[in-house]
């Protein structure tokens, strides 16, 4: 008595799209295309509010939109009693550092100046620009409103 046994190679239909993909760089996005899609936006917030008047308050904010390796965004110091300094951030992150040209305006004038932020899970670190400007700083990260 002689018994054969016969037997199918079974996989999954993603499985053999795995092999396809692998086996074919075409059917794969790259590195970059894949980091280019991911788009994420963090806000940071200091808020000190004037001892003898709470309702009077200086602000400190930065928002910063990523897009795969771009940065884009704002730095803004508002102080209550005053001059304010608003500005731009445009530039580059790499390895959670963001090298960045900050284009502000202050007291009526426009000026630039190049910036690193290092950004971690509970704050931002700034730093950059002429110690005379006050640029560096640690600003508390927040929700995004």
């Amino acid at each position: 008595m002689a018994l054969t046994i016969l037997s199918c190679n079974k996989s999954k239909p993603e499985d053999s799209l795995k092999n396809i993909d692998q086996e074919n760089p075409a059917f794969t996005k790259s590195k970059l295309e894949s980091e280019a899609e991911i788009k994420r936006t963090y806000c940071y917030l200091n808020e000190q509010p004037y001892k003898d008047d709470a309702s009077k308050k200086d602000v400190l904010e930065l928002i910063l939109n990523i897009t795969g390796k771009n940065v884009e965004g704002f730095y803004n110091w508002r102080p209550a009693l005053k001059d304010q300094r608003k500005g731009s951030i445009r530039g580059t992150i790499e390895d959670n550092v963001v090298t960045a040209n900050y284009i502000f305006t202050q007291e009526g004038r426009e000026d630039s100046t190049s910036l690193k932020i290092i950004l971690n899970d509970k704050e931002a670190v700034i730093e950059g620009g002429d110690t005379a400007l006050g640029l560096n700083a640690i600003v508390t990260r927040t929700d995004c409103r």
